[in-house]
């Protein structure tokens, strides 16, 4: 049997390659960041419409992005929202080491939610705030003190997080209302619910 040069499984694979995108591959390229951050807008705005079952296809369509962008930058929406998230949560740890006390975390915290003040609408409207609820958890000595029980912390959370949810739907996140919003959260004292 002779196979001739254009039954080759090469030449399958280079017609596979043309739909990869020929974009910039490089995370600190302008191009590659504007395209990872229409991404975000548009995941955000999926999240916000609806939380279970995003499309790839409608986050790239809404991106106004191509297919193969959008699998350079993801595996799929999932990881695209992981990804996000981790992001949100480095630029919080990024500023840890200034937290000192409530009053100091709390305007931290407010701050990053102006900063990405898509992602915490999207998630406040659907009322999925496992990053929140992370974060918190995370300043146990320094939100509730050392002494204070699971389940009274946890009562704890669920009050600093219906405050913020209300504080995000009002949309008053504005950067001038960070500190007055951050004086109210430092000023809930963690109390004894049983």
């Amino acid at each position: 049997m002779n196979h001739s040069a254009t039954s080759s499984p090469v030449k399958n694979i280079g017609a596979h390659r043309s739909k990869l995108s020929l974009g910039p591959k490089n995370p600190q390229h302008k191009t590659y960041r504007r395209n990872e951050n229409a991404i975000n807008r548009a995941l955000c705005s999926q999240i916000s419409q609806r939380r279970i079952d995003i499309k790839a296809k409608e986050l790239y369509e809404a991106a106004g992005v191509t297919s193969p962008t959008f699998y350079l930058h993801y595996h799929n929406p999932r990881d695209a929202l992981a990804n996000y998230e981790q992001k949100i949560a480095q630029d919080f740890q990024a500023r840890a080491s200034l937290i000192s006390n409530k009053q100091t975390f709390y305007i931290i915290l407010t701050q990053l939610i102006s900063n990405n003040y898509s992602y915490f609408t999207a998630v406040a409207r659907g009322n999925d705030h496992h990053l929140l609820k992370q974060v918190l958890s995370s300043y146990r000595d320094v939100l509730g003190g050392r002494g204070i029980s699971d389940h009274n912390f946890e009562a704890y959370i669920g009050v600093s997080i219906f405050l913020i949810n209300y504080w995000i739907t009002q949309g008053n996140t504005k950067a001038s209302l960070t500190d007055f919003c951050a004086e109210r959260l430092a000023s809930v004292r963690p109390i004894r619910w049983w």
